[in-house]
């Protein structure tokens, strides 16, 4: 880049500037308030985000106590999902914030490619950021310019994304000793994503206006449009958000799920009463909507259910984001749904047949079930195991992938089991499972069922022991299978010297009362 950058108030730094303890390497962006560079500490050699103050605003007390406010707001923060400040001073009369450097893109500028996201790609994007402002709020911070170009989806390695939580140079203490830094008659944030109380100041401003315009990010996010966006006026825009008649967003986008419609249009009620009371409940709301792995992320944070910490799915390491996946695969209906049961569902487990009810409902409420599309993957080969799934409705396959080989092991189907190693060992997947047809499974996350069989619960106990007995008989199946081929290989081969293994091995089979392991060794050839 070269030196002869856009100009901004008070002039930006060339590339070279010491700056403190930094030396600028470019302009990244700018505001109304300060000009932000990419520079490195002179000592360390690490990138950071320098935030500089306009010089011609650094004149005016009130500018400078916000633009540190934000520095003290976010400074107190620490949360993966909010930019992280590192230091905090002032040079030659401009005040600075340093904080992480990140590379990506912001969501307006994924927006702006895209055009609009489906419900789970939102949720993925959306659930991180709701936990961020949780722990805001929870902090006593109200962050207020919650919109699309304050949300940063900063690149880590192998592919993962990281969105993050920018600019508190607004936010506001909930409980604070100091004179407000925004005075009667004068509101502060984005008009399109501020709340309606934001914009009448009749009422004291809590999180729920930020759970207001994160109901605008999801309607814009789903739809592609802001759902109020005169341009007559600022007067008739706000007036607009004051009425609060926005447009369906399934008016934009008619494949939108009713379920994620109420949602957004609940988060973004003109009514504060009428909307969630929390962040963390909007979160949980959308939680049904992400993928299994990002709701076993999340499930601790949002649900309010304790035996739901623990869900059966690993999140693989540098999974690439679902908002990132290539185009074909967008329009690919294989992604799975959360789907909430009630005890006739279980009804294709014969051994639960005369449970009681009440277990029958604890036990639903600890475990998750997933409605899968076919192609849908329920678990993949390496993947960390530490669930194991049952088919109430389909069938799966388990595939096992070598090189450029792909073979179908089994084929599962309602009642039967897949994955129960896992509730007993802590190992890595030696086989992928995919959704053969449309299937529902109930997936049992290994942490959740042994506390289950801690309580005493009989349900947990009766499926211990049909893991029990549908573990003997895959071992016994595989076994068989391992005879056959061991047998048709000795045929083969002209092997007689392995007669005598073969013979212990079918009585280990048939009888197992001896232990394959003590078979003698094979003799050396």
């Amino acid at each position: 880049m070269s030196d002869e950058w856009d100009t901004v108030p008070g002039g930006p730094f060339p590339r070279g500037t010491a700056f403190g303890s930094y030396v600028v390497e470019e302009l990244i962006g700018e505001g109304g308030m300060a000009a932000v560079y990419r520079a490195r500490h002179a000592k360390l050699g690490r990138d950071v985000a320098l935030k500089v103050m306009h010089s011609s605003l650094a004149a005016s007390d009130g500018h400078v106590r916000r633009f540190m406010q934000e520095a003290r707001s976010a400074a107190s923060l620490k949360h993966p999902n909010i930019a992280d400040v590192t230091d905090v001073g002032e040079l030659d009369g401009r005040p600075y914030i340093v904080m992480e450097y990140l590379e990506g893109e912001s969501v307006a500028a994924l927006l702006a490619r895209r055009g609009r996201l489906t419900p789970l790609e939102i949720a993925d994007l959306v659930l991180p950021l709701v936990s961020a402002l949780g722990a805001a709020h929870n902090a006593g911070l109200i962050h207020r310019d919650i919109k699309p170009e304050n949300v940063f989806l900063a690149r880590e390695a192998r592919g993962a994304e990281r969105p993050v939580l920018l600019d508190f140079g607004i936010s506001k203490q909930l409980t604070s000793s100091e004179s407000r830094l925004t005075q009667v008659g004068q509101f502060v944030g984005t008009p399109y994503y501020m709340s309606p109380e934001q914009i009448q100041m009749n009422v004291q401003i809590d999180g729920r206006a930020d759970g207001y315009a994160l109901g605008v990010m999801l309607y814009e996010l789903a739809t592609g449009v802001l759902p109020y966006r005169s341009d007559q006026s600022l007067y008739v825009l706000l007036a607009e958000i004051v009425l609060g008649r926005a447009e369906p967003p399934s008016l934009h986008e008619p494949t939108l799920p009713p379920q994620f419609e109420r949602v957004v249009l609940r988060a973004m009620s003109c009514d504060r009463e009428k909307r969630f009371a929390t962040v963390e409940e909007l979160g949980s709301a959308l939680l049904p909507f992400a993928s299994p792995q990002v709701q076993a992320v999340w499930a601790d944070d949002f649900e309010d259910k304790p035996l739901l910490a623990d869900r059966p799915m690993s999140v693989p390491p540098a999974r690439m984001p679902s908002w990132r996946a290539p185009a074909a695969e967008l329009t690919r209906p294989a992604l799975p749904t959360s789907v909430v049961l009630s005890a006739p569902d279980l009804r294709v487990i014969p051994d639960l047949d005369g449970c009681p009810q009440a277990e029958l409902d604890t036990f639903l409420l600890a475990v998750g079930a997933f409605r899968y599309p076919a192609g849908a993957v329920l678990f993949e080969q390496g993947a960390e195991a530490d669930g194991c799934f049952v088919v109430l409705e389909g069938e799966v396959e388990i595939v096992r992938e070598s090189h450029s080989r792909r073979d179908v092991l089994a084929v599962i189907g309602p009642g039967e089991f897949v994955g129960q190693v896992a509730l007993v060992e802590d190992a890595l997947r030696s086989a992928s499972v995919i959704a053969r047809s449309d299937s529902l499974a109930l997936c049992i996350g290994r942490d959740v069922f042994h506390r289950l069989l801690a309580s005493g619960c009989g349900i947990a106990a009766q499926l211990q022991r049909m893991l029990a007995v549908s573990g003997i008989r895959q071992l016994r199946t595989a076994t068989r299978r391992l005879s056959r081929l061991l047998e048709e290989r000795a045929i083969q081969r002209d092997d007689t010297d392995q007669t005598p293994r073969l013979e212990r091995l079918r009585a280990a089979i048939s009888e197992w009362s001896v232990a394959i392991d003590t078979l003698p060794p094979r003799p050396d050839h």
